[in-house]
């Protein structure tokens, strides 16, 4: 209903006959609203839309997109590990574990320090790896004095691979920590 809105406030303030790419980009990004369908009430009220621009402000957003991915080097493929996660998402979106082990930048850690990158294995978690074209959960795991913020969740082998970064505070192999999921 709001996208409607926004796009028949668009198209009567029109000065053409051309919707610009950015407007159809914005209705689709922010209001979910298709271009298709923006194209049809559009063509309904004797206008077009500017589809080569709305392309552009796609591919300008999936390129700030593979910038702003935090991990541009998928670990995953290079990192071994022997560890097996319990994954105990089925009954609650929280629970306490132990770090089992910590890599940054494909490596074994010991700790973390604030701001640092990190891929964190916990020997039981209620965080649902990627699986099944289901994303996988973000969340916090917290500890008395630390913060780390996990931003994605993958399989690892058995291991469940929490990636973020440790918001606050310091964390190192062996804590006791609680995984919340948001």
């Amino acid at each position: 209903e709001r996208g409607m809105v926004i796009l028949n406030e668009a198209l009567d303030a029109l000065e053409g006959k051309e919707l610009d790419g950015e407007t159809v980009f914005k209705l689709y990004d922010t209001y979910g609203f298709p271009a298709d369908l923006t194209n049809d009430v559009a063509r309904e009220r004797d206008f077009t839309i500017d589809e080569a621009g709305f392309e552009k402000a796609m591919e300008e957003q999936r390129q700030r997109a593979r910038e702003a991915g935090q991990f541009g080097t998928d670990y995953n493929a290079t990192i071994k590990t022997e560890a097996e996660t319990e994954f105990c998402g089925y009954t609650g979106t929280q629970g306490k574990s132990n770090v089992a082990e910590i890599f940054v930048e494909g490596e074994v850690a010991e700790s973390l320090s604030a701001g640092d990158k990190a891929i964190i294995i916990l020997g039981e978690t209620p965080f649902y790896a990627e699986s099944g074209g289901q994303c996988g959960d973000a969340g916090v795991i917290k500890t008395e004095s630390g913060l780390f913020k996990v931003e994605d969740t993958q399989k690892l082998g058995n291991a469940i691979a929490h990636h973020g970064v440790l918001a606050e505070g310091v964390l190192a192999k062996g804590d006791e920590v609680e995984a919340i999921v948001d």
